[in-house]
């Protein structure tokens, strides 16, 4: 039996798919043991060439026992902006939460969000926190959205440092297609372009909770050569260059140049 809040909250999830048969059963384990399951799972395909989509389609009647309506859609090759907004499409819920098919997330997690929705109704656009593993085992918590007070400038806070991860994101699906979803020309970073574009509209929950794991995985459909990574930062950061102050914009700027990353 659905308890008040699923009845009531109903989210589709999104999840973007490529390549991803080495992990991807760790990721669906993840959203079928939940203590309250999605109301729809949606994987989209990115050109995968391995056996992803196979592994996806075993799972569709055990969801279906659950009256979890899953998706399987395959698509050419374009990227995780396209992907993405491919779910979006799909999505048939007022709620969309994204998982990327290299991570997982708590039992609870989808419980929490009910819940926390259910006693903030004005909000649209949900956060809480993960703990990242590394491949070596280490591990640290990441505690999204801590700097956020609700008087804050979500926009300038978010130029500054994004503080979102996607993983770790429930939104409304309306604020989603009010904005055109991912940019599909950005080979990295659409998802902090899309948060930026959405911090005008947005009214954040923060939960201070570990509901995810986010894996360090380099062969993740996000992962791509740093060469791409680097000119998308800088895009980013100059489509947004309003959103921070005139010296704000010349620190991400040189932080973006000056990475630590094309030394290591």
């Amino acid at each position: 039996m659905l308890s008040s809040i699923e009845k009531k909250i109903k989210i589709s999830v999104v999840c973007p798919t490529h390549n991803s048969a080495r992990y991807i059963t760790r990721a669906i384990s993840s959203i079928f043991h939940q203590d309250e399951g999605p109301d729809q799972l949606i994987f989209c395909d990115d050109g995968s060439v391995d056996n992803t989509v196979p592994i996806l389609q075993d799972w569709i009647q055990k969801f279906s026992d659950r009256d979890t309506e899953m998706i399987v859609k395959k698509f050419p090759h374009q990227g995780p902006g396209a992907t993405r907004n491919h779910g979006i499409a799909l999505a048939s819920n007022p709620w969309i939460a994204f998982l990327d098919s290299d991570d997982t997330w708590e039992k609870v997690k989808l419980l929490r969000v009910r819940t926390e929705i259910e006693k903030s109704e004005q909000k649209n656009f949900v956060l809480h926190w993960e703990k990242k593993i590394y491949s070596d085992g280490r591990q640290s918590l990441m505690r999204h959205g801590e700097e956020y007070k609700n008087e804050s400038s979500i926009s300038r806070l978010l130029y500054k440092k994004n503080i979102f991860s996607t993983s770790a994101v429930v939104c409304r699906r309306e604020l989603l297609q009010n904005l055109g979803g991912f940019d599909p020309t950005l080979p990295n970073a659409q998802d902090y372009d899309l948060w930026l574009r959405a911090s005008d509209q947005m009214k954040l929950l923060v939960i201070p909770e570990v509901l995810g794991h986010c894996f360090d995985e380099a062969d993740s459909i996000s992962a791509r050569p740093y060469a791409n990574r680097y000119k998308s930062r800088l895009r980013v950061a100059w489509r947004h260059r309003k959103k921070g102050r005139s010296m704000e914009c010349y620190l991400k700027f040189g932080k973006i140049l000056f990475s630590r990353q094309w030394f290591v």
